[in-house]
């Protein structure tokens, strides 16, 4: 009988400590838990407070204040650094942890540069009144000729007719995967300069004009524009150019 009291005793006590050590360790992985939430919303705010308390109005979308000129801000992208007056930067994009995933950039057009400041009051909420210049990723390795002779020949209605303009008018065929695009290729100080022009979702929206210039290996910086200022290219690509250089640092070589 006392052995058996003994031994109930034992196995009661067993199943007691055993279950004080399931205790202790869900108490403990809950402790570890905690120390690395904790740990993250830490580095989290750390980040965000790095990156987005120094201009905290890039952090909610799209700007709508001019601000001042005086007023530079700076961006690490693809390398290099990117210094902007506030009244430009339309939008940083940014990953979940703080890197740069694009850069946008609005000035008005026609643009002033010199002695005469930049006219925002309408120009910046109007598509036509501006001039909208990204640095985003390369989609490829290719220059905007070499697309021309690798990919955009196959899909083409036939050779190309002159512009008053100035330049040489592609169009393709309604079974290309550009059915409504048009391209313009040109010559301005020695190089070739490469426009595509297309509708908005469904021919209804605003027409628009794009033109690239690949910078380094990974970014490309890409000039977009309403197409009734077609016209005015070359002082567009030119404004876009001498635009691109100024804001554009490039990290030094080695």
């Amino acid at each position: 009988m006392v052995d058996d009291q003994r031994e109930d005793f034992g196995l009661l006590y067993a199943q007691l400590r055993n279950t004080q050590r399931v205790s202790l360790k869900q108490r403990s992985i809950w402790v570890i838990m905690s120390i690395m939430l904790i740990g993250f919303i830490a580095s989290a705010g750390t980040i965000m407070a790095y990156y987005f308390l120094p201009n905290q109005d890039l952090l909610f979308g799209e700007r709508k204040s001019a601000g001042s000129m005086d007023k530079l801000i700076h961006v690490e992208y693809g390398g290099d650094e990117y210094v902007i007056p506030e009244p430009f930067v339309r939008q940083v994009h940014r990953t979940v942890i703080g890197g740069v995933k694009r850069i946008e950039v609005r000035v008005p057009w026609p643009y002033w540069s010199g002695d005469r400041k930049p006219i925002f009051a309408d120009a910046l909420n109007r598509l036509t009144g501006s001039l909208f210049i990204s640095f985003e990723p390369r989609p490829d390795k290719l220059e905007p000729e070499e697309r021309i002779t690798r990919v955009y020949y196959r899909y083409f209605a036939g050779p190309p007719v002159a512009t008053r303009e100035g330049t040489q008018r592609y169009t393709f065929r309604s079974d290309s995967p550009y059915p409504f695009a048009e391209l313009f290729k040109g010559a301005l100080q020695g190089r070739q300069v490469i426009i595509r022009c297309e509708p908005g979702a469904e021919r209804s929206g605003p027409s628009l004009c794009e033109s690239e210039i690949p910078l380094n290996e990974t970014t490309v910086a890409r000039y977009r524009f309403h197409r009734s200022h077609l016209p005015e290219w070359r002082a567009l690509d030119k404004t876009a150019r001498e635009l691109i250089a100024t804001f554009r640092q490039p990290a030094a070589p080695g």
